[in-house]
């Protein structure tokens, strides 16, 4: 198994091979453990360990390039690190509890990461916004994600510029 400081020395690489630009101006990086602990105080657990050191990392970001998750011709648009918490009062109806919504691609889709104390912590959905759950439950809010990947770290190594 990988060390730590090796996982993210291998998703620093990959996120320079796929180019990005900051959004230094919407949340300044010093400023970004506070939305961190936010969002953990929100849900009562501490993010996933590659995902926290990544928001640290670079913060809000779109990729210079199209990118998409092979084999599911998802596009990526922007990662939502500034507007987290904003998105998080609108998407009660999309997500299961204990999800946050952690990318769109442009379109109204969202990807998601489960902050799930089970199996599921720390894996990544996609919801298409035109799908919608037959009724207001959390299982009928599930069912209607697609599953990506099951690490933010995977989710990365995994983008391909197309």
């Amino acid at each position: 198994m990988k060390t730590k400081k090796r996982r993210q020395k291998d998703l620093d690489k990959r996120t320079k091979e796929l180019g990005i630009e900051s959004f230094v101006n919407d949340i300044p990086l010093s400023e970004v453990p506070s939305v961190i602990k936010e969002i953990e105080c929100s849900f009562g657990v501490k993010l996933p360990e590659d995902y926290a050191w990544f928001l640290l990392e670079y913060g809000s970001f779109c990729f210079l390039e199209d990118v998409e998750y092979p084999g599911r011709n998802i596009c990526i648009g922007s990662f939502l690190c500034e507007d987290m918490i904003e998105w998080l009062s609108v998407i009660d109806e999309r997500f299961p509890t204990q999800f946050i919504p952690i990318a769109d691609d442009g379109g109204g889709n969202l990807l998601g990461m489960s902050l799930r104390q089970d199996e599921t912590h720390g894996q990544i959905y996609w919801h298409h916004h035109c799908v919608g759950a037959v009724d207001d439950t959390d299982a009928a809010r599930f069912e209607v994600l697609d599953w990506i990947a099951p690490s933010w770290a995977d989710f990365i190594m995994g983008l391909e510029i197309t």
